[in-house]
């Protein structure tokens, strides 16, 4: 009898800090996750053509329009992967509203 296995989840974390980008991978495999690290908001734009991923996650890495407007391409070569922003910046409304999130 054989069982079938599964792939654990493709995930893309970009991350800015180095020191997290040390650890995050160890966490992640620990968790159950196959990730993939990129350190800039460029970086994973490459990456989305290479690999399925099943989810991104990116560190709001300045909390401003231009930044946020790279997410947008990476969103669109996403295909169906979801790709999560997260902040420990405050950010404000306008910002906010700059990235049209899907409900």
């Amino acid at each position: 009898m054989t069982t079938a296995t599964t792939s654990p989840p493709q995930l893309l974390v970009v991350e800015d800090d180095r020191d997290l980008r040390d650890v995050l991978p160890s966490v992640l495999v620990e968790q159950g996750y196959c990730p993939s690290i990129a350190a800039s908001l460029e970086q994973p734009l490459h990456l989305v053509h290479q690999y399925p991923f099943d989810l991104i996650l990116t560190e709001l890495l300045f909390p401003d329009p231009e930044t946020l407007a790279l997410i947008l391409p990476l969103r669109e070569l996403a295909h169906s992967a979801p790709v999560v922003v997260i902040s420990t910046w405050l950010t404000t409304q306008a910002v906010q509203e700059t990235i049209p999130f899907r409900g």
